[in-house]
């Protein structure tokens, strides 16, 4: 049976691809995928000189995915050009996020990116004219049932996604970065007038921190983990790049950890970034962190579900899927108060069997 590189060796050293065989890129490059990373290879192992060793095949391949990142890149540009457009007239401070907001401004995280919408934050005081002028201007609705859109409004930390008529793009447009229902849900007020200018002057990007904060609680909080890897990949880069680029950014960090109450998030990030990818972070950093870290018992199963689920194999394991259904229910459980998560699920296992479903993926 053929073995293969993890994919936080290929991020450490893209180099070892050159050595692969393949039939073990016929393992590598769908776990690549998979996981949204394969678009910089070509370019990685362009830059090291070593393409030419590269299996023919598997170059096309490459240079494929390289397309396709690259056109997922200039989608979103285009796309933040015309939320330019439909925002010219309103005085609504508008601020790109996560894939939008690394392509547009060209950070590492952008680097072979595939984005499947453009995510943006806006004051909650303001959804109301945003939804109009995005309605004008060809966005509609994208949610298919009243439950659904009466839960994103009352609930979440967004409105429902909108999907242009025309172009077929997805938008999210966002009033805060965790649900209303989450405990460590941050102050909008504080995130909005921390932004800073982006490339374009009509737009806005999440203050240095702030980007990383989101990073830490999307990667953590988020519930979904078909592609995780990607999420603690960001965490990654983004403390790499801010710490380089950003004076006095780790005690900034520390300062905003404290005063959000998200030390625990935090040190999570910095235990498996660390961990899976060596990512550099200051000694006194760690220790500060660490004294936030949970109980024993608590850890240990941490240790085992992060590790199963960000790690992925090229076939989810029976133990990679019960580290998928932990991480899933946990998200959930922090997301939401215990009643209101009853209904919730109640309600989309009475969905699933009216519609013929299986039950299974009920937390999903």
């Amino acid at each position: 049976m053929p073995t293969w590189p993890e994919l936080s060796t290929v991020i450490r050293d893209p180099g070892v691809l050159a050595t692969l065989s393949p039939r073990t890129w016929e393992a590598v490059l769908p776990l690549g995928r998979r996981h949204g990373i394969s678009g910089r290879w070509y370019d990685e192992l362009s830059a090291l000189g070593v393409l030419e060793r590269i299996p023919a095949p598997v170059v096309a391949h490459l240079w494929s995915d390289r397309l396709i990142a690259s056109e997922h890149a200039r989608m979103a540009r285009w796309e933040a050009n015309r939320l330019v457009h439909a925002f010219h007239a309103s005085t609504l401070p508008v601020v790109l996020l996560k894939g939008g907001a690394y392509i547009h401004e060209g950070l590492p995280p952008g680097r072979g990116r595939l984005v499947s919408d453009l995510d943006v934050l806006v004051p909650e005081a303001g959804l109301a004219e945003a939804e109009a002028l995005l309605t004008a201007e060809g966005w509609r609705c994208a949610v298919g049932n009243a439950y659904d859109e009466k839960y994103f409004r009352a609930w979440m930390h967004e409105l429902p996604p909108f999907q242009h008529t025309v172009r077929g793009t997805v938008l999210d447009v966002h009033h805060n970065i965790l649900p209303r229902t989450c405990s460590l849900c941050p102050d909008p007020v504080v995130l909005m007038s921390r932004a800073v200018p982006a490339s374009h002057p009509r737009l806005r990007v999440l203050h240095p921190v702030d980007m990383v904060v989101h990073s830490v609680l999307h990667g953590f909080y988020n519930g979904e983990f078909t592609n995780c890897f990607r999420d603690v990949l960001d965490v990654h880069e983004l403390l790499t790049h801010w710490s380089a680029h950003h004076p006095g950014f780790w005690p900034e960090l520390v300062a905003r950890a404290a005063e959000m109450g998200i030390a625990r998030p935090v040190h999570y990030a910095l235990r498996y970034a660390r961990r899976l990818l060596g990512t550099p972070v200051p000694a006194d950093v760690v220790a500060h962190f660490a004294r936030h870290a949970p109980g024993h018992v608590a850890a240990r199963l941490m240790d085992f579900s992060v590790t199963a689920t960000y790690q992925p194999p090229v076939v989810p394991t029976p133990r990679v899927r019960i580290a998928w259904r932990l991480m899933q229910v946990r998200a959930h459980w922090i997301k939401m108060p215990p009643l209101l998560l009853a209904r919730h699920l109640a309600r989309k296992l009475a969905r699933r069997i009216a519609e013929g479903r299986t039950a299974d993926d009920i937390v999903g």
